[in-house]
């Protein structure tokens, strides 16, 4: 079982197997590597399948919301 930081709260999580299979044959990289260009690659590729892109291909991290203190 592979597991990653999730790109929003940063908690461990497990990869479904099926993106580890996919992403290992889309980028030709070892999962079990521990090889940080490898494990870089594999990253990118396990957020992307998982859904943690928008359309735009940019993170979707929603920003903190701002609470306006008045006096």
């Amino acid at each position: 079982m592979i597991f990653v930081e999730e790109p929003i709260t940063w908690k461990q999580i497990a990869v479904p197997p099926s993106i580890v299979r996919e992403c290992a044959d889309f980028t030709h990289q070892d999962p079990y590597s521990k090889d940080n260009l490898s494990r870089l690659i594999l990253l990118d590729c396990y957020w992307f399948k998982m859904g943690y892109y928008n359309d735009e291909g940019l993170i979707n991290v929603n920003p903190i919301p701002v609470i306006p203190y008045y006096k």
